[in-house]
């Protein structure tokens, strides 16, 4: 492909992308309510949730209650009744994910090496906690959604 065919004047350039706007608008596919930012392409709503109820200090908290459970934990390892187990329902994919986001809120400003693996290992998480979300899902077709119905004729 010669050199010259990629340096195109910005005019042609912006005719060509008109022309083709304007024959998707024919086809039928270009609608301005199906339009999106690029930014809304890149960066879902869905995954914008930014957990922002709590402050530094409830994350310290959490995490230092956290430590001491732990400990507490080893130090009593054979001591645990089943009334000690936590009846705790699990948090859902959801609430793992705010989790995740509010860690990687809270991490955003720092800068040294254990902070950057540990974003890795967040985004890893997050990741993978998606996946195990869409493969949770269940196949159905579309007569689940429908009820037999008697005619009666």
């Amino acid at each position: 492909m010669p050199i010259s065919s990629l340096m195109n004047d910005n005019n042609d350039i912006e005719s060509e992308l008109t022309n083709s706007l304007a024959t998707l608008k024919k086809c039928g596919v270009l609608h301005s309510k199906n339009r999106i930012t690029i930014d809304e392409l890149l960066n879902p709503t869905g995954e914008k949730t930014v957990y922002d109820e709590g402050t530094e200090d409830d994350i310290f908290k959490a995490v230092m209650e956290h430590h001491k459970t732990i400990q507490w934990r080893e130090k009593n390892e054979g001591d645990i009744s089943e009334d000690d187990v936590d009846d705790e329902p699990k948090p859902t994919h959801r609430e793992a994910l705010l989790a995740v986001s509010t860690l990687q809120k809270y991490i955003s400003d720092i800068d040294d090496p254990f902070t950057q693996k540990f974003e890795v290992i967040l985004g890893a998480f997050g990741h993978q906690t998606r996946i195990n979300a869409a493969q949770s899902l269940k196949n159905t077709s579309i007569t689940s959604y429908f009820t037999q119905v008697d005619a009666q004729w």
